[in-house]
C-alpha cells in the first residue's frame, strides 16, 4: 500500500519526468554528434576519426559527458528523496499517518514505510538509466571499445573506475551492472534519510538537510583526498560515486562505493533500532 502511494504520487512522477526528459536530451546530442562523425568518416574514408569507439556504451548517460548528463547525476541523489519526503508532507497534513497508526503498530508502520522509501527512490533512478539504456543503442552501434585506442585518447572511465574491466570486455553488463548499483544505493540513501526523520519534525528541514549533507560531504572528501594525494582525487559523496566518470574532477572507486553502500545499510537499519522509541516524526 506504502509503495503504490509513493509510485502514484507527483513526487514520484515528477522525479521519473525530470530525469527523463535529461536522458532525452543527452540521447539527442550524442546522435547529433555521430551523425556528424559519421559523415566526416564516410566522406573521408582514409580516415576513422575514431569511429571504433563511437559505440553504445559511450553513449549511456554515465558515460557521455554531456552536461544534461551531468546535470541528471546531480539531481539524482536529490530527486530520489522527493517520493519518500513529499507523501511524508501529505500524509502528516492529511491526518493519514495519525489514522495509520492508530490501525498498526508503529514498528510495521515504519518498517513499510522504510521498504517503500527503499524500492521508490531505486525505480527514479533505474527507470532513466534503463530509458538511456534504449536510447545509446538506438544512437550508436553495440560493440567492444578499443583498448589501444583509449591508451592514447581521452576515456570516459578510468583504470580506478569499479566494473572497468566490464566496460571492455562485456559492455552491456557493464551498463547494466550500473544501473543495479545506482538503484540500490539511492534505495539506502533514501531509507537512511528516512531514519534520520526519527530525529526532524519537518520532512522539508529533513530533504534541505540532506542535500547540504551531500554538498559538504562533497567538499570536505575532495579536499581531503587531495591532501592526502596529489595525483587521485576521491569522493564519497552521492554526486561523485553514481556516475562512472565522476563530479568535478574527483573519481568513484571500488574502495568508496562498497564503504558507501555497507555505511547507509548499516545507518538505515542501526538509527531506526537505536532510536526508534524517540518517535519524533510521529
Amino acid at each position: 500500500m506504502e509503495l503504490v502511494r509513493m509510485v502514484r504520487s507527483p513526487w514520484f512522477v515528477g522525479s521519473v519526468a525530470v530525469l527523463g526528459f535529461l536522458v532525452i536530451v543527452s540521447a539527442l546530442l550524442n546522435q547529433a554528434s555521430y551523425s556528424e562523425w559519421y559523415g566526416y568518416a564516410q566522406q573521408y574514408q582514409t580516415k576513422n576519426y575514431g569511429m571504433e569507439n563511437r559505440v553504445m556504451v559511450n553513449a549511456w548517460v554515465g558515460t557521455d559527458r554531456r552536461p544534461s548528463s551531468a546535470l541528471l547525476y546531480f539531481l539524482l541523489p536529490l530527486l530520489c528523496l522527493l517520493p519518500g519526503a513529499g507523501t511524508l508532507i501529505e500524509e502528516r497534513a492529511s491526518g493519514y499517518q495519525a489514522h495509520a497508526l492508530s490501525r498498526m503498530s508503529d514498528g510495521l508502520y515504519y518498517g513499510a514505510k522504510a521498504l517503500a522509501c527503499f524500492v521508490a527512490a531505486g525505480l527514479v533512478a533505474l527507470m532513466p538509466l534503463c530509458l538511456s539504456l534504449v536510447a545509446s543503442a538506438m544512437v550508436m552501434p553495440y560493440g567492444l571499445p578499443d583498448l589501444m585506442a583509449y591508451a592514447t585518447l581521452s576515456a570516459s572511465i578510468s583504470n580506478l573506475t569499479p566494473f572497468q574491466y566490464l566496460f571492455y570486455t562485456f559492455p552491456i553488463g557493464y551498463l547494466g551492472t550500473w544501473c543495479v548499483m545506482t538503484c540500490c544505493l539511492c534505495g539506502l540513501w533514501a531509507t537512511t534519510v528516512l531514519a534520520c526523520s526519527l530525529f526532524a519534525r519537518s520532512p522539508v528541514r529533513l530533504f534541505a538537510g540532506a542535500c547540504i549533507f551531500q554538498i559538504l560531504l562533497n567538499y570536505a572528501s575532495v579536499n581531503l583526498s587531495k591532501v592526502l594525494s596529489a595525483e587521485l582525487v576521491n569522493a564519497v559523496d552521492l554526486f561523485t560515486l553514481l556516475v562512472p566518470t565522476g563530479y568535478e574532477g574527483s573519481i568513484p572507486t571500488s574502495q568508496t562505493l562498497g564503504a558507501s553502500l555497507v555505511a547507509y545499510a548499516a545507518a538505515s537499519l542501526i538509527i531506526p533500532i537505536l532510536f526508534f522509541r524517540r518517535r519524533c516524526y510521529l
